[in-house]
């Protein structure tokens, strides 16, 4: 008989969550403004949800991907809770 702890799921590393911050960061030519997330208190910046996704994977943290928004239209920086995808809010 298998118990909880023989199931191959129970010894899989957790995952954790972490806060993101968004950064908008307008072109030289002003030609448009390019959305960047960064692991809040890390320096490497994910360009696009493939990125993320893979950061994430890589360091063992929880991926969702409705709490990033690459719209360039919303022209707030954000650090989002990823816990919950709850935003604060700083307009730019």
């Amino acid at each position: 008989m298998k118990t909880d702890e023989d199931s191959p799921d129970t010894h899989k590393p957790s995952t954790k969550t972490v806060n993101w911050f968004r950064k908008l960061v307008p072109r030289p030519d002003s030609s448009r403004t390019d959305v960047y997330y960064y692991q809040e208190g890390c320096t490497k910046r994910l360009r696009t949800l493939k990125d993320i996704k893979k950061y994430c994977k890589d360091h063992n943290l929880t991926f969702d991907s409705d709490i990033f928004n690459f719209s360039q239209s919303d022209t707030f920086h954000r650090v989002i809770d990823g816990s919950n995808g709850d935003t604060s809010l700083s307009q730019t």
